[in-house]
This record gives structure tokens, sequence and C-alpha cells, in this order.
């Protein structure tokens, strides 16, 4: 695995006005398949993840069974008795309906279940975000998610203003081969000690979805 530091926000400057930049960063784990990634071991044990998995309607007479299959269920997702699921459905402006379904579990617990996920497949469906574990599914602010497409990222980065939510995790893979783990934090809040800085911009090379770009 290696492990940088994007001090000098290349990969944010794309996304976000210079006015906010300077208060967040990316952090940034290289690895390769047959390597286990286990996120615990950079936060403390009592963070909690909610992680969102959606998927697009049929538009044709199987939709209501679509309804019925829900994210987790359609990408066999297996989730441990007790863990908390919430549902959303929303209606874009293009006429599709997605399906989204919420976890809500400790980030101990939680790479186990997406540990077939990568960016090379479903991966763009997944987001995910680290919070205390005192936040509860209501306080996170999902307004966001009924803006247009664009306007759809960069205001989910802003649920970094709160002191509660610790990082949003993205996926992306190098072209090289290798999958990326990113975590998008304040800049104050270190999440990879002894991690390398991005010395240039090797952004070119790398693939990494924006989540929520419906």
């Amino acid at each position: 695995m290696r492990f940088f530091i994007d001090e000098k926000n290349y990969f944010l400057s794309k996304i976000l006005d210079e006015s906010i930049l300077f208060n967040y960063t990316a952090s940034w784990i290289f690895y390769d398949r047959n390597e286990d990634l286990h996120i615990d071991d950079y936060f403390e044990k009592d963070k909690k993840m909610y992680s969102f998995l959606w998927s697009y309607s049929e538009d044709n007479i199987l939709s209501k069974i679509d309804e019925w299959k829900r994210a987790f269920r359609r990408h066999e997702i297996e989730i441990p008795h007790g863990i908390k699921q919430y549902q959303k459905d929303y209606h874009l402006n293009s006429g599709r309906k997605v399906y989204l379904d919420v976890l809500e579990s400790y980030v101990n617990s939680t790479e186990k279940m997406f540990k077939s996920f990568a960016a090379f497949n479903n991966a763009k469906h997944l987001a995910q975000i680290i919070v205390d574990h005192t936040v509860i599914f209501d306080d996170l602010d999902l307004s966001f998610l009924e803006d247009e497409r664009e306007d759809k990222f960069k205001k989910y980065l802003s649920l970094l203003d709160s002191e509660f939510i610790h990082a949003i995790v993205l996926d992306g893979h190098h072209h090289a081969g290798e999958l990326i783990k990113i975590f998008v934090h304040k800049k104050n809040n270190i999440i990879l000690k002894n991690a390398d800085s991005i010395p240039w911009n090797i952004f070119e090379n790398t693939y990494v979805e924006r989540n929520f770009s419906w």
C-alpha cells in the first residue's frame, strides 16, 4: 500500500472554489486487489459510517419489481442482524427514479460488507460518510440530493463543515491497475499518519467517481 496526502489540493481544486478550498484536503491510499484494507485502522473504533448505495429503476413494466428489490439486495450485500437501514427514493429531472438505501454501522464492521466493491464496478454507486458515534441519520442534511447533478457533489462535501463529521470516503482506481481509497476531510484532521505529500498532479492517471452524480 502507498499513502499520500494531497496538501496542495490538486484534486479538490477541480471541484471547490478557492474561497473554501483551504479548509479541506484529501488523503489517498493506493492498494492492490489482493491487499486487505482496514478502514478502522485509521479511525477510532466508536466512529460510525453511513453507507449510501443506489440503483436506478428500469423504465418499463418491471419498475415495480425494481422497487421491491432495493439497492442492497440487488447487489447482494449481506447485512448483519441489528444494523439500521433507511430508504429514500428520488425522481430525477430526466424522468428516471433512484432507489437509495442507507446503512448505519460502525467503521470496524462496514468494510467487510463492501469488500467485493471496487471502483472498477459497483463503487461508483457507493458513497460513505464517517461520523461521530453521536450522529443519527436525521442529523444528516441530505437536501443536496434534490439539487441539479453538477451541484450535488459540492454540497455533499459541505457536510464536512460539521464538527461531528470526520471524513467522506471516495473510491477510485489508477490506470496502472491499483485501487484507490480517498478520505476527504478537514485539513487539521490528520487521518493517515506518515503519509507522503503528493509532489505533483497525479490525477490525470486516476479515475474517481463523484458521488451522487445522478
